[in-house]
């Protein structure tokens, strides 16, 4: 329906980490392009697609599932933990129970003994039973 001043459609142009996306209004249909394509939908199917956004749960930490499981997610290495890993590595302990008493993946373990030059690669501290 045309009404003397109002636009017959508007759009909203943003982008997020490099992708550039924009939404349409034309009358009773919304369309939303993206690099990857188009979806176009009715008002009604969009207030839909708002609502089921609106019913999930925000995303938080989940906690640990088994002893020993990492609990630090990216937390900085500090003095003692080095202290700790290289006193355990030195004492002839593995991966997994490094790992489990510092809280961190194997995988963060092994960088580290790399990092702090305990070993000479990754293939190195594995290769500890």
């Amino acid at each position: 329906m045309f009404i003397p001043g109002v636009p017959l459609s508007r759009s909203i142009i943003w982008g997020v980490i490099g992708r550039q996306f924009r939404f349409t209004v034309a009358g009773d249909r919304l369309t939303l392009d993206t690099s990857d394509g188009r979806l176009t939908l009715s008002r009604h199917e969009w207030q839909g697609v708002a609502a089921a956004l609106a019913s999930l749960e925000p995303l938080r930490a989940r906690e640990p599932q088994f002893p020993g499981e990492a609990t630090s997610n990216r937390r900085a290495w500090s003095p003692d933990d080095d202290a700790a890993l290289c006193d355990g590595w030195y004492a002839g302990n593995g991966l997994a129970a490094l790992a489990g008493r510092l809280g961190r993946t194997e995988g963060a373990v092994t960088a580290r003994l790399v990092r702090l030059d305990l070993v000479g690669d990754r293939a190195e501290a594995r290769r500890r039973p």
